[in-house]
């Protein structure tokens, strides 16, 4: 658990976690949730997963020395956070510095499902996020070189290298050099409405309803009108979807797997038995279209 030094430490400026979502390729946070969390709004952010979190504290130091006996190098904590000489929003906060080099390791404790993010070792072939992060921490030290090692499913270890990339660095310093503007104005950066976390932004920013009716932009007739497209089309997929999930169900019958022709694959049939529960209250706002609104005269 971070002490409030620490959490008022890393809201003076962009860290290499923030660096992948200010990017726009973190497929949890966006540049706004960074923001929310920099000004200490944190009724705005989603809670980090503690359990996971401690999980990874833990094995950290495991993966770090088995990394380094499997590259026959050394490495060492850095307890302290790091800043760029030239631009003090940039920090880093780096999980090791590796001894006799101007390198650093990343740590990353990976579960199965992350296995086929990763290449061979030895490589740069690596999430995207990570290749972000790497070069944030490269522009904070100055250093000519970034380790990772990978941890995934518990027992497989990998290890990659990140070399420095000065034109993606100098993206990256422009992009974090905005956003840390906006927040020192205290200007929200763009919405990306197709992002992930945006439905939820939006739900916090507006839990509640002032019972008033307000003249929507013309913005909102283009809005409605491809809604409308997409439901239709949906319903249509939809309506297809379950015929052809019919007509396969047939096909299997009493079969507990069938086959596709030419080895591509197939279906698995199993029961699957559900307990019940009682679902807990709750509340939420629903949208919904009708025609019968019209502008008060």
């Amino acid at each position: 658990m971070l002490t409030q030094e620490q959490i008022e430490l890393r809201r003076s400026g962009v860290g290499g976690s923030d660096a992948p979502a200010i990017a726009g390729i973190d497929p949890y946070r966006q540049a706004l949730d960074v923001y929310h969390q920099k000004l200490g709004m944190d009724e705005m952010t989603e809670p980090p997963n503690e359990a996971k979190v401690a999980a990874g504290n833990r094995m950290e130091p495991y993966i770090a020395d088995w990394w380094a006996d499997t590259r026959g190098m050394k490495c060492r904590r850095r307890n302290e956070m790091l800043r760029h000489p030239d631009f003090s929003f940039m920090l880093g906060h780096i999980d090791r510095k590796v001894v006799g080099d101007k390198a650093g390791l990343e740590i990353k404790n990976r579960g199965q499902y992350n296995s086929d993010d990763y290449g061979p070792n030895g490589t740069d072939q690596v999430k995207q996020t990570d290749i972000i992060q790497c070069q944030h921490y490269l522009a904070v030290t100055g250093w000519d070189l970034w380790h990772m090692a990978v941890l995934v499913d518990g027992w497989d270890l990998r290890w990659y290298e990140i070399p420095k990339d000065q034109g993606l660095i100098d993206s990256l310093i422009d992009m974090e050099y905005k956003f840390w503007q906006l927040v020192k104005k205290q200007t929200p950066p763009d919405v990306d409405f197709a992002h992930r976390s945006t439905p939820g932004l939006i739900q916090k920013l507006y839990p509640g309803t002032n019972g008033e009716t307000v003249l929507l932009p013309d913005r909102a007739l283009q809005i409605a009108h491809e809604m409308d497209e997409l439901n239709e089309h949906k319903k249509v997929a939809e309506k297809r979807l379950k015929a052809l999930k019919a007509e396969r169900d047939l096909m299997l019958g009493e079969s507990a797997v069938g086959l596709l022709p030419g080895g591509s694959g197939g279906w698995r049939r199993k029961l699957i038995e559900r307990k019940g529960y009682e679902v807990k209250p709750s509340e939420y706002y629903d949208i919904r279209f009708s025609a019968k609104l019209k502008e008060a005269a």
